[in-house]
């Protein structure tokens, strides 16, 4: 019995869809689900079994309740950048253009070739940040749905923004696409789209392979769309024959005669059978079709100016009127996208080149014609390859250095081989994020090149390539050889200069970075350079304060009004980064967040995203350390979604320290392990020491915080060349050595403890370093607890919490306030260790870390006191009460002022708060009220009162 043929009637406004019912309702449970958030669904098929006429039906449906923004791209147009992207775009300006910002803008106005005014080349990440901020902008007023069909031809340049895009998009924005798996142009299907083109979540994301069709369907198609009078014998060896392509049994049935029962011999193929269709027309008609075929974009106007005097109306018809193509709008389509591969597949290869010279031309595009001309000869011709580097330069203007490289890739492949293209080649392929590529090409070049600037400059290229494969040493070592190649030329020899202080530096190795930041100065001075000696100028206040030298403020804001936002670079080298992380290294965290946003803001704007994360582990540290645990949590979470969009690598890795930093400060140890195992995996070379260093102060934090000194020496001891280059480095740049030290000294090792004790003191002379002098001084008072020097262990503490005035960071003033009750209770002052036991548990609160909040309450709890009265001397404040002790050992308000590191002034104001409080008026009473409460306390161990 013959099956009957499903339909869709309602929802579409093309011709019914014939046997694909259940295909349908997968597209219309897309289409249906726009207000869930975004989806992608990918329909893929062999040629003409029906890929496009299920997504039309898709995209009939959604246009009667969303934004539909198409792109139909074809084999010409592989080549071509961001020809797709132009196609989604068209008709956006309006509505999600308003509030691009700046980057975006003038990236996706460079990226379809308008003028804006503005100035540099576009980074292609900030074309593919443009796009999703459309998206976002348009899904605000209604629902997307991104249309493409043909996915395997559109362009690389567009099909790398789109996956940016789409994987980060939020809100109502669905992708349909259609994907031949069966097309050579897209490498046998190996690189199917749903592997790449992601939703952020991957299971909304779903591909739809189209199964062959029942014969009952091929039956209903033939019949509906042929409207020829076929008899049934031959309609069943149509379907047969067919094996459920509908496509190629349309094709039979066209090339069948009326009334016939009989095809005679049957085409082997569907490629036949499309063949003899092309091969009945006359030779111009075949010649004007191989026209259209092999022009991007299929205009009439076009055609006409290739063809010459020829009448392109009278010349189409026969083609026109076979339904090989159809003409609307002064453009010429060809109904299916197999009649233009065998037009331009069968003709011959001269002859395909003859046309290509001829439409080299009449085109207008700089690229298009470089590629016509390409395919228009087999030698290196001058004009060719000429035409080919002038569309490489387009391309690398447009942001789309992935094409440049790909065009100077085929004038090498013409013969046009030499070292200096070549280098241009690499360079294009970093610019497009595909460093391994371009290591391939410099380390087989390199040699060739004359000595001197060249070589220096595709070293220079080699080293950043290594560097971006994560090979630091073999980074460090080229970039070396390549200022030595630089000889006199300033401007490659302060690049490289620049180049090596930031690998030095990332490695903590100061003493390095510092000498080559003053050459890159020097040299940049030399060249008149300002973008470059903006970025010397950064390095040099980076690398002087690694070494131990104050921030150098007057220099740093220097760089800063020097710095050029529109730069190609790193954003690890941006002036306004570095100041962000010295301040943040000298505790000026409020300064340092402000820096820090405005980098991480222009990261983000520019589609830098990994770069950005490295911003946020900085951001992630500042709020933590001012307490502000919510902000700390936003950033890591953002993260931690991105990590999910890339390969494995670094961008992971930065994921799992915003993880293991956050963890360790509330005190889930277990996650913060996981966390910050994951990090240093993924960190796996220890020449990154500046983030590894981040990820094993995590650990340290979190071992510490639940008593286990053991493992966090282990830590430090498994990252050895990590905690040598903090040692060498300055120890603001993480909270390890402290944390180490005091570790230390738990475990007995007091001369180990000592060295880094001295490296904290050290530091702490210097002005600018008021952290290291708290940190130091505690470490010291433990120290000295260890010795049993106990007078001069409260005397450290006492220095350690008159530091922390000046820094208003609330968990490391807790960690000392801990030490000092601690130490309180050991002098049976047990109610004062309970006020600065108290005082840390409420300054750990404030902070967020949990864990030690719990620690500084079990300390109070052990000291078996009762809750003192309002009316009680514990009214005081901590720096009262330290006041009020100081006055009743004897001292005047110049030496307690002296001690305490705070003006004569500062004493009389707490000590006049003392009084009132106090109900007193003189020192005498003073003494006696303090002596009174010290008598009233328990023997340590029995309970209090």
């Amino acid at each position: 019995m013959m099956e009957q043929p499903r339909r869709w009637h309602n929802r579409s406004v093309s011709p019914p869809v014939i046997g694909r019912e259940s295909e349908l309702a997968v597209v219309r449970r897309l289409i249906d689900g726009l207000d869930a958030g975004p989806a992608v669904l990918v329909v893929a098929g062999e040629a003409g079994i029906g890929k496009t006429t299920v997504w039309q039906a898709g995209v009939d449906d959604a246009g009667r309740r969303a934004r539909v923004m198409t792109a139909r791209p074809v084999t010409a147009e592989m080549r071509l950048s961001y020809a797709g992207l132009a196609d989604l775009l068209d008709g956006t300006e309006r509505e999600g253009w308003a509030r691009l910002p700046a980057p975006q803008r003038h990236a996706l106005n460079a990226a379809l070739l308008r003028t804006e005014g503005a100035s540099g080349v576009p980074d292609p990440r900030a074309v593919g940040a443009g796009l999703l901020s459309v998206l976002k902008e348009l899904a605000r007023r209604s629902p997307v749905l991104l249309a493409v069909d043909d996915l395997q031809w559109l362009d690389e340049p567009s099909r790398r923004a789109l996956e940016f895009s789409v994987r980060r998009c939020t809100g109502p924005v669905a992708v349909l696409a259609t994907w031949r798996d069966d097309d050579p142009a897209a490498g046998g299907g190996v690189r199917l789209p749903a592997a790449h083109l992601l939703p952020p979540d991957p299971s909304r994301r779903e591909t739809l392979t189209l199964p062959r069709l029942a014969r009952g369907a091929i039956h209903e198609i033939v019949r509906r769309r042929t409207n020829r009078p076929l008899a049934l014998r031959l309609v069943a060896r149509i379907a047969d024959t067919a094996a459920g392509n509908p496509f190629f049994a349309l094709e039979l049935a066209r090339a069948a005669r009326p009334n016939s029962v009989d095809l005679g011999p049957m085409p082997a193929s569907l490629h036949a059978v499309v063949q003899g269709r092309i091969e009945v027309l006359s030779p111009l008609t075949r010649h004007v079709l191989l026209v259209v075929s092999a022009l991007a974009s299929r205009r009439a106007d076009l055609t006409q100016a290739a063809i010459g005097d020829v009448d392109l109306v009278r010349a189409l018809g026969p083609a026109e009127d076979r339904g090989v193509v159809t003409v609307s709008g002064g453009r010429i389509e060809f109904t299916h996208p197999l009649l233009a591969s065998a037009v331009y597949g069968d003709a011959a290869p001269s002859t395909r080149r003859a046309v290509h010279r001829r439409l080299s031309e009449v085109v207008e595009d700089v690229e298009e014609r470089a590629w016509h001309l390409a395919r228009s000869t087999i030698e290196p011709e001058p004009q060719v390859i000429n035409a080919l580097e002038a569309a490489a330069a387009q391309a690398r203007g447009r942001g789309a250095p992935a094409s440049a490289a790909e065009l100077l890739s085929t004038a090498i492949a013409l013969g046009a081989d030499t070292p200096e293209r070549r280098v241009r080649s690499a360079r294009d392929h970093l610019g497009a994020g595909d460093s391994h590529a371009a290591e391939v090409i410099l380390t087989d070049v390199v040699d060739r090149l004359a000595p001197g600037p060249p070589r220096s400059e595709a070293l220079r290229l080699l080293g950043m390539a290594r560097y971006q494969l994560d090979d630091y040493a073999a980074s460090a070592d080229v970039l070396k050889r390549a200022f030595n190649e630089a000889a006199q030329d300033s401007t490659q020899r302060g690049t490289a200069a620049v180049e090596l202080c930031f690998v030095h530096g990332t490695g903590l190795r100061a003493a390095e970075a510092f000498g080559y930041a003053k050459i890159a100065v020097q040299a940049a001075e030399q060249a008149h350079d300002a973008g470059l000696l903006a970025e010397a100028l950064g390095c040099l206040v980076m690398s002087a304060f690694l070494l131990g030298d104050d921030v150098d403020d007057a220099t740093l804001a220097r760089a800063i009004a020097l710095e050029d936002p529109d730069r190609p670079l790193r954003s690890m080298l941006r002036p306004t980064l570095i100041g962000g992380m010295v301040h943040l290294w000298a505790r000026r965290v409020t300064e340092a967040r402000a820096q820090l946003a405005i980098i991480h803001q222009r990261c983000l704007d520019r589609g830098e995203e990994t770069d950005a994360d490295l911003v946020s582990v900085l951001q992630v540290v500042a709020a933590l350390w001012q307490g502000d645990v919510a902000t700390a949590r936003e950033l890591a979470d953002t993260a931690a979604h991105r990590e999910r969009l890339v390969v494995p690598g670094r961008a992971q890795a930065i994921a799992r320290v915003h993880v293991a930093y956050i963890c360790a400060w509330r005190g889930d140890v277990e996650q913060a392990r996981e966390a910050g195992l994951a990090a240093l995996d993924l960190f796996a070379n220890e020449g990154a020491a500046m983030w590894s260093l981040h990820a094993y102060a995590a650990l340290c934090m979190a071992e510490l915080s639940v008593g286990d000194h053991g493992e966090v020496v282990r830590w430090f001891e498994a990252g050895r060349m990590v905690g040598a280059a903090a040692m060498q480095a300055d120890p603001g740049v993480s909270s390890l050595i402290p944390d180490v030290a005091e570790a230390m000294i738990a475990l007995g090792r007091l001369d180990e403890a000592e060295t880094l004790v001295g490296v904290l003191e050290s530091s702490g002379t210097r002005p600018s370093r008021p952290w290291a002098s708290a940190v130091g001084a505690r470490s010291r008072g433990l120290l000295c607890v260890a010795r049993g020097d106990l007078d001069d262990a409260e005397a450290a503490f006492h220095h350690a919490l008159v530091a922390h005035d000046h820094l208003g960071l609330g968990y490391e003033e807790a960690r000392t306030y801990l030490v000092m009750g601690r130490l309180q209770r050991r002098r049976n002052r047990r109610r004062a260790a309970r006020a600065s036991l108290e005082r840390a548990a409420e300054l750990f609160r404030e902070a967020g870390a949990a864990r030690w909040a719990r620690n500084a309450q079990d300390e109070v709890h052990r000291l078996g006191l009762a809750r003192p009265t309002a009316a009680s001397v514990d009214g005081l404040t901590p720096s009262e009460e330290r006041v009020a002790g100081l006055i009743c050992a004897g001292r005047t308000n110049q030496q307690a002022a002296a001690e305490l590191l705070v003006s004569p002034k500062t004493v009389e104001a707490h000590l006049t708060r003392v009084y009132r409080k106090l109900g007193i008026r003189s020192r005498a009473e003073l003494g006696r009220v303090m002596a009174e409460r010290d008598q009233v306390l328990p023997p340590a161990g029995q309970p209090g009162p």
